[in-house]
């Protein structure tokens, strides 16, 4: 978890992650693609 929180590009603490969701896509990632899978699925269930 530790590895996952602070990439080796970046040594800062949480604020700086907190304040730039972009520079973390540990946190923002899961929370990004969840939501473009399951808007992708209906648009495709919808076609089909």
């Amino acid at each position: 978890m530790r590895d996952v929180r602070v990439p080796p590009q970046r040594t800062e603490t949480d604020e700086p992650a907190r304040r730039r969701p972009e520079d973390v896509p540990t946190q923002e990632m899961p929370v990004i693609p969840a939501d473009a899978d399951e808007q992708e699925s209906v648009l495709v269930r919808g076609r089909e």
